[in-house]
């Protein structure tokens, strides 16, 4: 079953789930050859292994933050911990009681080591527990919520097409500094994006202004005339312009 089968029979609801997503860059798939990803909250611990790598992993009705671990090995590396992407907080991942949350692998370049990231609340019913209203802590990684959001979508022919690249564009202003904001593409749907934000630790409580931008590198065959992208305020529907 693909990646994509994976995502579209995805449910949630009765507690926070988690999925492992094998990236195709880098040859991932033939580098990382054997991998475990370990998640745990308080006496609960499950894994997700490479031996049923499509497996949904569901908990008792729990939520929030839990701790992550992830193992790897391949032809040209052994066992051994890996180490987050740079932007991903390490050692942990939130997800809400009715969220589902992914662990990404990707190898290295050269092929002899790997890393993870994290998307926190991937795919929920509603808007996700970690929202506007939810109590912000340092290094959290959430839907924006960012004051007077304001988006842009264009697309460019790939090559000769008949694929468009799709660029997409986010401004807005928080109440304090400094933020980090960030487009997340949503697996297995050309259409839809989330725009997350990374809390920060000390912050200055001074108006700032932020911009984030994406772009799908690729030609997407599935691309629509608009996308959908969330944020902690919901879901906004954006004409896509072409260039």
């Amino acid at each position: 079953m693909s990646e994509m089968a994976v995502i579209r029979r995805l449910e949630v609801g009765g507690g926070a789930r988690f999925w492992a997503y094998i990236s195709p860059q880098n040859d991932t798939r033939a580098r990382v050859t054997r991998w475990q990803v370990d998640l745990q909250q308080g006496n609960w611990k499950g894994s997700i292994t490479s031996d049923d790598p499509e497996q949904i992993l569901q908990t008792p009705k729990l939520a929030g933050s839990f701790n992550v671990t992830v193992h790897a090995s391949g032809p040209d590396f052994p066992w051994q911990e890996l180490k987050p992407q740079q932007g991903t907080q390490p050692g942990v991942i939130g997800c809400g009681v009715s969220c589902a949350a992914m662990v990404g692998i990707v190898a290295d370049p050269d092929g002899k080591s790997a890393q993870y990231w994290t998307v926190w609340d991937a795919f929920c019913t509603g808007v996700s527990e970690s929202a506007a209203d939810a109590p912000r802590v340092a290094g959290t990684v959430q839907p924006c919520t960012a004051a007077g959001l304001d988006y842009r979508a264009f697309k460019r022919l790939y090559g000769g097409g008949p694929a468009y690249v799709l660029d997409l564009f986010a401004s807005g202003y928080y109440g304090d500094a400094p933020h980090e904001m960030f487009f997340a593409a949503v697996n297995g749907e050309p259409n839809r994006y989330r725009l997350m934000e990374k809390v920060p630790g000390v912050v200055y409580f001074i108006v700032s202004y932020y911009a984030a931008s994406f772009s799908s590198q690729v030609g997407l065959p599935g691309l629509g005339d608009q996308v959908t992208i969330v944020d902690a305020s919901g879901e906004h529907v954006v004409k896509v312009e072409e260039y």
